[in-house]
């Protein structure tokens, strides 16, 4: 009788255990199809793994964000109070319900859940920052401020909403160092941590065009430096940098760093060779700026634009033979304002 109660014990623990297995492949399958956008398939997927497990609050939860990310925000609600009914003092739960809340702009409901997630867990940052959010979508920025500060002290990596704070009592510059000094405390508890640089960056950027112009973008080039020495294939801070040196009339460095941005593959080279061919006309480099001018034609071979800027660097160097060449091109082009602005161009004696 013994040997048979074992069994019986042993055989429906395998037959649990098959079940988690199928669980967990449905689950994992639905995730990969929710993180490709096949939403419909992964909500299939889930609803499987329900039939083997109908408290399972991982397939609930799952269900909640595939419906969520649909656009559906009616059944998120009904799959987390399942996962709340099952688990009250569960802080995650009440958190996903003021998250689902949120998303169909029932600020109260919101509000409510992500306090009861917060009375749980008083070091719960994400409800702190949520709730914070939830304030500023009220206009009650004071509130805002609060949580997503309590949400800073709890999590450095929140340093960055703060520069969302709205300019309460404050003006725009106030806001800015404010801003400013959070950031500079999230970087102190943790110096890899590039967004806050990034946005240090951005905020002496702008903090550049209401005061101190010089010196505030001379702060912003030391911090997108920064990103660079902790990744130094960033190209897009290479593009910035190009232009921010350019913006400074430092045009050695601008052009220096420009070809950086082009050597880590930036996604929009244009840009870069438009700039260029500016920086190289600036100096009188023509045969350097006919070159970045070609190097745009040859990625987007019909940029009136680019035809028209090179007819204008070939007139610069004299050469009538060009200029006619690049003006005929536009007109194939349909661009015959851009041709007539070259024949204007070579009448003009400059030739």
């Amino acid at each position: 009788m013994k040997w048979i109660i074992i069994f019986c014990l042993g055989f429906a623990w395998l037959i649990s255990l098959g079940y988690a297995n199928e669980v967990e492949m449905y689950i994992t399958q639905g995730d990969n199809y929710t993180n490709q956008g096949f939403y419909d398939e992964a909500i299939a997927l889930y609803q499987k793994a329900l039939a083997f497990d109908s408290r399972s609050a991982q397939t609930y939860r799952a269900l909640g964000i595939a419906y969520a990310k649909k656009g559906d925000f009616d059944k998120p609600i009904d799959y987390y109070q399942s996962i709340a009914q099952k688990n009250p003092n569960s802080a995650q739960a009440n958190y996903e319900l003021g998250v689902a809340y949120e998303n169909k702009k029932e600020t109260d409901r919101a509000i409510e859940y992500f306090q009861k997630a917060i009375q749980i867990n008083p070091a719960y940052a994400e409800a702190y920052h949520s709730l914070g959010d939830v304030y500023g979508i009220r206009g009650e920025y004071e509130k805002e401020a609060a949580y997503l500060r309590k949400a800073l002290r709890l999590n450095p990596h929140y340093g960055i909403d703060i520069y969302y704070i709205h300019e309460i009592p404050y003006g725009r510059k106030i806001i800015y160092y404010k801003a400013i000094e959070s950031f500079k405390k999230a970087v102190e508890i943790d110096p890899g941590f590039i967004e806050a640089y990034y946005d240090l960056a951005e905020l002496y950027r702008n903090l550049a065009k209401i005061y101190s112009r010089e010196v505030n973008l001379y702060n912003a080039v030391k911090y997108w430096q920064k990103i660079i020495r902790l990744k130094p294939d960033n190209a897009k801070v290479y593009y910035i940098l190009g232009t921010t040196f350019w913006e400074m009339g430092n045009n050695d460095k601008a052009i220096y760093y420009l070809y950086k941005a082009i050597q880590r593959g930036y996604n929009n080279p244009v840009a870069i060779y438009y700039n260029l061919s500016s920086l190289y006309l600036a100096r009188s480099e023509y045969n350097r700026a006919i070159k970045s001018l070609q190097n745009i034609i040859c990625i987007k071979p019909e940029d009136a634009e680019a035809h028209y800027r090179l007819g204008w660097a070939y007139g610069l160097k004299r050469n009538k033979a060009a200029v006619l060449k690049q003006s005929d091109r536009l007109r194939k082009l349909n661009r015959n304002d851009l041709a007539e602005k070259l024949s204007r161009f070579l009448g003009g004696n400059i030739l």
